[in-house]
């Protein structure tokens, strides 16, 4: 079965290759945090050495995700094979490290059915190859591909936030904002809480920079590590003692060297 989805992941990868616009590594990345940003859609992430396992992982990402969604709103969930046409890549590699981002539309995502693996083959339009008889133990029934939970790293469960807690002596007390967004462990977490309180005007504005030096000295910045995780919300530089949200003591942005991009509010 794993062959089966690594063959189908090369095609997939190959195909996107002769239809995406020659991007450098930078201008893949700001493309990929744009996408991050904008709640409309959905995304799957992965880095490893090994291209077609990092596609690999970034689509059980994405069906993880898609399929969470489509279980709170009482849909019947998808299999990897329906994501494998149908998503959209970019990706880039910097020396042995390759990256790979899928993405669809949330509204695409949720008017979808699953497709066999035949039925993506077919879409592909490349004949599958001739299997050998399969041994007893490798016989496979007509369920969905498993989904490989080891690189889970985007999880939402949109927990409500906990109740206050103390700060710093002298530091500014956290609004409920703060409390709901501190609460939360990863990107996709915080992202659509972002995107409701743009909406609803409780927040001005939101960016993405890899550079801290960008951020505005009056916003919030959301410090992320390359798996998505949030290491830090730290108070804006304009306030003489800086808190970090999550751990409620005094912090700063040089104490993390493994933040890969920041988001920034106010």
């Amino acid at each position: 079965m794993m062959g089966n989805r690594l063959w189908v992941s090369a095609l997939a990868i190959f195909g996107a290759a002769l239809c995406a616009m020659a991007l450098t590594p930078a201008e893949t990345e700001a493309r990929m945090d744009e996408i991050k940003l904008d709640d409309k859609y959905i995304y799957g992430e992965s880095y490893d050495s090994d291209p077609l396992m990092a596609y690999d992982n970034a689509l059980t990402e994405l069906v993880a995700y898609a399929n969470e969604i489509r279980e709170a709103r009482e849909l019947p969930p998808l299999n990897p094979s329906s994501l494998q046409t149908t998503a959209q890549e970019l990706k880039y590699s910097d020396g042995d490290r390759h990256a790979v981002f899928l993405y669809i539309p949330l509204e695409k995502m949720l008017g979808m059915v699953s497709r066999s693996h035949a039925d993506v083959v077919a879409a592909i339009g490349v004949a599958a190859p001739v299997a050998e008889e399969p041994a007893p133990a490798q016989v496979a029934s007509e369920q969905p591909a498993p989904v490989n939970d080891k690189k889970l790293t985007f999880v939402p469960d949109r927990r409500p936030a906990p109740g206050p807690h103390p700060t710093e002596p002298g530091a500014l007390a956290p609004d409920d904002i703060l409390e709901t967004l501190s609460a939360q462990d990863t990107w996709l977490e915080i992202r659509g809480f972002l995107s409701s309180y743009k909406n609803d005007k409780r927040i001005s504005a939101t960016g993405a920079t890899y550079d801290f030096a960008e951020v505005p000295d009056d916003a919030y910045a959301i410090l992320i590590d390359d798996m998505g995780g949030i290491l830090a919300i730290l108070s804006p530089k304009n306030n003489p003692r800086r808190i970090n949200y999550k751990t409620h003591v005094i912090d700063n942005e040089s104490n993390y060297s493994n933040c890969k991009f920041i988001v920034w509010y106010k």
